[in-house]
């Protein structure tokens, strides 16, 4: 059965002092904040800009990690941990093409996709290191 019950933003912490997101164009390039991927100058993306616990932070993301943030975020958007979300529950079980079902562009499935076989990737490497030890 195709399931993928990832539920995002279980963020427990302080609620921010003050918080904006909005579309930007990129003066200069950036890191994604969630997939660590390049965001080249000129690109749009997402900017969010808030105060934590007395320490305004500003976080990025690529266009593709934002729209899957809006899909799988039901209570309140949590940051830096998406992919670390993913894999805990890829590994739990959860399907990949159940989570690529709830994705409405190509270019957002294709980019879990490739987060995913980074995960299998790395499932794979540390089995072989398990396997050596």
């Amino acid at each position: 059965m195709d399931h993928c019950d990832v539920s995002l933003g279980d963020y427990d912490g302080d609620a921010a002092t003050f918080y904006n997101e909005e579309p930007r164009t990129a003066r200069k390039p950036y890191k994604c904040n969630e997939c660590m991927e390049d965001i080249a100058k000129g690109e749009r993306h997402w900017a969010v800009v808030g105060k934590w616990d007395d320490e305004i932070r500003t976080y990025r993301f690529c266009s593709l990690c934002w729209e899957i943030i809006g899909e799988f975020s039901e209570n309140g958007k949590t940051f830096g941990v998406v992919w670390d979300e993913f894999q805990d529950a890829w590994g739990s079980g959860a399907s990949l093409q159940g989570c690529l079902n709830r994705l409405e562009t190509a270019a957002a499935k294709e980019h879990m996709r490739r987060q995913w076989m980074k995960w299998q990737e790395s499932e794979r490497a540390r089995a072989m290191r398990y396997r050596k030890s």
